[in-house]
Order: structure tokens, then sequence, then C-alpha cells
């Protein structure tokens, strides 16, 4: 193999001779695969295009890269982290105040941006009612404030919306540079697929399974329960259940996926099945 001007080591070699050998890929090619697949976000279609724009764009700057990190903290909206340590990071480039700053009440995004920060702040109220929690106007310091009582809110998707909002609006004092910013966008990919698609969350979607299944059996054995289900059908979001005694009906308003559909209805079943059997003791 030709003289390179970088050492790898012994697997990595046996491999590059074996390609460059049979003339599948040149040495550059491996090494620019390298790069992308090993430090590009690869599984998320919104990181995956932040990262090639980051790079690919001849103009880059705080402004384009703020921007990009605004996204990608956004789309974590939809996936929930219990581990702070990138947005903490992330945040780590800015300064908060408590402050007031004119300018962003000036601004014609305010309205907007306040209403944002408003329900999140009261949410943050409800959830850490020990908290020292303040009202402020800077999306940096509510963020500051959010993340010191990550454990509590990390499930909330409006958290997500406040610290991409001051990624965003927020002039970072501290600049990311274009390969930071791509790593950070890795990371958080790399969190999502930890928590996410661990062993742990795979065993924890098992017993989840398993209890899916113990209650479906319930409500479909007859002998369980005397008030059996007879149809269920949705109209306009709402899911509507017609049982065997008629005068026991019920619908069901909102849900939050099936597993909590199927808790409702076993849960509804289960306590009109309790009325009856305690007015047939009391007729009895």
């Amino acid at each position: 193999m030709a003289n390179r001007l970088f050492k790898t080591e012994p697997q990595v070699d046996m491999y590059i001779n074996e390609k460059t050998k049979n003339k599948s890929a040149t040495v550059a090619q491996i090494c620019n695969n390298g790069i992308y697949y090993g430090y590009l976000p690869q599984f998320s279609m919104v990181l995956k295009t932040e990262a090639h724009a980051l790079l690919q764009l001849e103009n880059v700057g705080q402004k384009e890269i703020r921007q990009s990190l605004y996204r990608g903290v956004d789309w974590l909206g939809d996936y929930h982290i219990k581990k702070s340590d990138i947005l903490q990071y992330i945040l780590s480039h800015y300064t908060g105040t408590i402050f007031d700053r004119p300018e962003m009440r000036e601004d014609n995004r305010a309205n907007a941006t306040m209403e944002i920060m408003r329900d999140a702040y009261y949410r943050l109220k409800d959830l850490c009612p020990e908290e020292p929690i303040y009202e402020t106007i800077d999306p940096v310091s509510l963020s500051e404030q959010i993340l010191s009582c990550w454990s509590k809110v990390y499930d909330e998707k409006i958290m997500y919306k406040v610290i991409s909002l001051a990624i965003y609006l927020s002039e970072n004092n501290r600049e990311f540079s274009r390969g930071e910013a791509v790593d950070i966008l890795k990371e958080i990919e790399n969190e999502v697929i930890r928590e996410h698609i661990s062993q742990e969350k795979l065993n924890a979607d098992k017993a989840k399974e398993a209890k899916l299944l113990e209650k479906l059996c319930w409500l479909l054995d007859k002998a369980q329960h005397g008030i059996q289900i007879e149809k269920v059908y949705s109209m306009g979001g709402v899911v509507n259940v017609e049982l065997s005694d008629s005068s026991k009906n019920f619908k069901i308003n909102s849900y939050d996926g099936f597993y909590d559909l199927l808790d409702m209805l076993c849960d509804n079943v289960n306590r009109r099945d309790l009325i009856g059997a305690n007015n047939r003791e009391v007729a009895e």
C-alpha cells in the first residue's frame, strides 16, 4: 500500500488494503465515508439535513449555526430525553439575564414567543412547586431554570420549544464552530438512540406488551365479568362503547395511544361490572 500521511490501526489497514486492492473504493472514499457515517447523524432526516447543510454551505455564520441547532432541539420535542447534558452544553454558549429587555418586547416576534414562554413558565411552576421559579422574558434564563428541573419536565414538549427558541433568538456569547455544531447534532441523535432503542427500553417494552396482553385477555374473557362489550366505534374523534347492558354504555373523549385506550376500556368495564355485582348482592 502506498505511503499515507496518517497512521491507522492494523484492523483498519486490513480493511483499507482489501478495498483498495479490489478497487471497490479509494483511500479517500473510505475516509470520506468514515467521516460521514461516523460523525454525522444517520437516522434522523432532520438532523442529517442540518449537519450536511452546515458542512456544504460556503458562508456559515453564528446565525446559520443557531438555526440548525434550533431545528435540532425542536426535533427533540418528539423524542424526549432524560439526560440533559447535550442541552446544558448548548446553553453554556449563552448568558441569561433576569432583567427586562425592551428590544424583545418591541420585536414583532415577541408576542408569539412570550405566549410560549408564559405557558412553559406556568407549567414549570406546576411541576416544580418547591423550586424558586421566576418569570422572565429572556428565553435563555427560562431555559436555564427548565434544565435545573429537567428530571421533572423532560417529557414536556413545550420545554424543548423554549430551549430551541433561546438558541435561535438569543445571541450566543461563546461561538460555535461548524464542526462543533455537527458534533452537537450527532450527539442529540446518539442520546435519542441510547434512551429509546437501548436494551433497557426494549425490556420495558416487553413488560408493557405483557401487561397489555393480560388486560386484553381479561377484557375478552366473559368468565371474568358479568358485563360485556358488544360494539366499539369511533365518531368525530370520540370512542363509543356499547355494552351488553345498554344503560351502562359509555364514551371515551380522548386518549393517548392504544395502551391508554385499553386501560380506559378495562377500567370502565370493571367499574360498571362492580356496580352491577353490588346491585345483584343487594337484590339477593
